[in-house]
Parts: structure tokens; sequence; C-alpha cells
């Protein structure tokens, strides 16, 4: 109905109008054609009126599939039951990328990285508190070359496998702190639009792996 979309515009005058003109329709029989036309015509400038003071912006189809929904999420189904935590980064991530906001997009998205960077450290009692990436990073690729030497590990039969899904996450988190991260968190960095959507395919691919693994 015209009155609940108007509601939601934020033209609550033009609402309350409309079912009131919508009430009024269905209570008269003898309700005239001029008069519903000109009661309509009075509703259109109302709404005119309200509509004056709001500001609509544009999105491109490209950009309208970041745009984040209540109904999906956009880095599927697993990544937020595995890290419920960077639910809230991804889907702003997704908004300022929607809205051509590069730079905004990928601050977020180092928000998901961190996420990510913590639960590798935890996975490999790692602290991950108060220090940089690259000793986490550094702690992490130390441990996952001697997986075989401990005992835990090496009495899996699939220890191999795991060693090189962990080695190739950490060597993903390395290239992201240079590449991107780096530049991101020294207020150096400013970034494309382009820049931004290959990151965020990037990011979501790398937690939607993880998630296979580790969850928070």
């Amino acid at each position: 109905m015209i009155g609940d979309s108007c509601a939601e515009l934020g033209m609550p005058i033009s609402s309350e109008t409309a079912k009131e003109l919508v009430e009024k329709i269905e209570k008269r029989s003898d309700y005239e054609h001029d008069t519903l036309i000109s009661d309509n015509n009075a509703l259109r400038r109302l709404m005119y009126k309200e509509m004056k003071g709001k500001v609509f912006l544009y999105m491109t189809p490209e950009r309208s599939q970041y745009w984040p929904r209540t109904d999906k999420f956009i880095f599927g189904d697993e990544v937020p039951k595995a890290f419920p935590s960077v639910i809230f980064d991804v889907n702003e991530a997704a908004a300022c990328i929607a809205m051509a906001r590069g730079t905004a997009g990928v601050f977020h998205l180092m928000r998901v990285m961190e996420v990510a960077l913590g639960v590798l450290g935890a996975k490999f009692s790692i602290p991950t508190d108060h220090t940089n990436w690259q000793n986490v990073i550094d702690q992490a690729e130390k441990k996952i070359g001697q997986m075989g030497q401990d005992p835990i590990w090496h009495s899996q039969p699939d220890w191999k496998e795991h060693q090189e899904f962990y080695s190739q996450a950490i060597s993903h988190l390395l290239i992201v702190k240079n590449a991107w991260r780096n530049f991101t968190a020294h207020a150096r960095g400013k970034f494309t639009e382009e820049e931004a959507q290959a990151m965020f395919g990037d990011v979501k691919r790398f937690m939607q792996k993880l998630a296979e693994r580790l969850n928070e």
C-alpha cells in the first residue's frame, strides 16, 4: 500500500493521509470520480512537499549486489556460523563498496581479517592482543613448520593436509598485511572501487575456506 511505502520513506503525514483516503474509499459506496481525483491530487501534492526534504541516491545494479540483505549473508551461510563477530564488519564493508566508498570498505575488511588472525593465533596458542600482525605470523609459521615434530599433530594421519591448509592461511595473511593492511592502518592508503571489490572477493573466499576447519 502507498501508505506503508510512505512510512518506509519517512513521510508520516503522507502515510496517514493515504491510509485515511483508502479507508474513506472503502467505507463510501457513493464515492464520486471527481472527488477521488481531487483527493488523489491533494495526496500527490502532499507527498511532493514531504519528498522535497529527502535525498535519494541511485545505486547501479552492479553495486546493488553488495548491499547487505536480511535474508542472505553475502559471505554465505557458514562464515557467520563459524565467525559471528565478523557479521557487522562484513555488512559494513559491503555497504561501503555498494556506495563506492572503496577506502572505507577496505578498512572494514581489515577488521574481518583481524578476526581471522586471532582465530589462527588461538589455534597455535599464540596471543594476538597488543601485538602486531608480523609477530603472530612469524610465530605461526614456525609452529606450522614444526608440525611434523609435534607429537599431537604428528599422531593425526592427515597432519600434512593440516600443515598445508594452515601454511596457505598464514601466507595469505602475510600478503594481506603487506599489500593492504599496512597502508590502511597508517592512514596512507586510498583504495579505488575496483580495488575494494577485488579485496572483498578475496576476503570472502578466504573466510569461507577458513570456516571449513576453524571457528571462534
